[in-house]
């Protein structure tokens, strides 16, 4: 992934699902997701939506060191912020509400 000034260049957070299928920031679609047997397309669109959040947890433990000793209170909220993203939890609305 392409870094530029500090910050990776994809799409700004954050990401929402919209009519259970597509995957868009507050200006663009980002994807749509195809695979809908037994309900995976809404988890896949789920997980693919919480991209900009999962990395910002993920940055902020891996650039700074002390988190590799002691996870810190804040690092672990947002990881479990974004893990409720990613899973489809009630952080995730429906079409941004």
């Amino acid at each position: 992934m392409r870094i530029e000034d500090g910050r990776p260049q994809f799409t700004p957070g954050p990401w929402h699902v919209a009519n259970g299928v597509q995957i868009r920031s507050a200006r663009d679609q980002i994807a749509k997701v195809w695979m809908m047997r037994a309900g995976e397309g809404k988890r896949n669109a789920a997980l693919i939506a919480a991209a900009p959040a999962l990395y910002e947890a993920l940055a902020a433990s891996v650039n700074d060191p002390d988190s590799w000793l002691v996870l810190r209170v804040t690092d672990m909220e947002r990881a479990e912020a974004a893990l409720a993203l990613a899973e489809g939890g009630a952080h995730l609305a429906e079409d941004g509400e």
